[in-house]
């Protein structure tokens, strides 16, 4: 009978880390090292509420985008606001 070698389970670490790890491993080799887990609870972040003023034809425009994708405006404006933060595009300071 032979054992193939298995690492370690990881039990923590960055996101990327453990998706790297799952990627190379299956799931099945660690069936007996896992634990029943009760009462879990998931927790949602904290958001915190943030007011902009928007010129009434912007306003216009991102309701009109939201309604076509079935969203609410404000839900649509957090999520253009999070991808371009995400992209990196942050915009520069104007010097004054």
């Amino acid at each position: 009978m032979t054992h193939k070698f298995k690492p370690k389970l990881l039990e923590s670490g960055s996101d990327e880390t453990i998706a790297q790890f799952w990627g190379a491993h299956d799931l099945a080799d660690y069936w007996d090292d896992l634990e029943v887990v009760k009462d879990v609870k998931f927790v949602k972040p904290k958001k915190e509420l943030v007011s902009i003023r928007l010129e009434p034809i912007y306003c216009r425009q991102l309701k009109a985008v939201a309604k076509k994708m079935s969203l609410g405006y404000s839900s649509l404006a957090r999520l253009l606001i999070i991808e371009k933060l995400q992209q990196g595009s942050h915009p520069r300071h104007a010097s004054r």
